[in-house]
């Protein structure tokens, strides 16, 4: 269990990985993390087309703004597509931030408790804190 001990993280404390490691495989462990990458890109291009279809049916059906009904000559709902897009971007931003604004609140202990509320929304968050 060196992975625990050494506090590895990410893909280095797969099991799988550990495992064909340790059968001496070489080339493996490459192929699990870019597999596992793989799924998660298709994921998110089902995301965006579900996400954008359902959008522009809202719209067709006058439950979203109808300005925004416009497609490409192919049948693209581009201003959807476009909006979805936003919004998974700053889904991500909004993660990335809270994350790492986690840790640097973790480590800086000599904060006042008005500027850790500010920061995290409320003292509490920092034992939830687990992403």
């Amino acid at each position: 269990m060196g992975v625990i001990e050494d506090n590895a993280a990410g893909s280095a404390a797969s099991l799988w990985v550990i495992g064909i490691e340790n059968l001496g495989i070489t080339g493996l462990p490459g192929l699990i993390n870019a597999t596992i990458l793989l799924s998660g890109m298709s994921c998110g291009k089902g995301h965006l087309y579900s996400s954008s279809r359902t959008l522009y049916g809202l719209a067709r059906d006058g439950q979203a703004p109808r300005s925004l009904v416009k497609c490409t000559e192919s049948g693209v709902p581009v201003y959807f597509v476009a909006l979805v897009s936003l919004i998974t971007c700053i889904t991500f931003l909004v993660t990335a931030i809270l994350y790492f604004g986690c840790k640097v609140w973790r480590v800086t202990e000599t904060v006042d408790s008005q500027t850790a509320d500010l920061v995290s929304g409320k003292a509490e968050v920092d034992e939830e804190c687990k992403i």
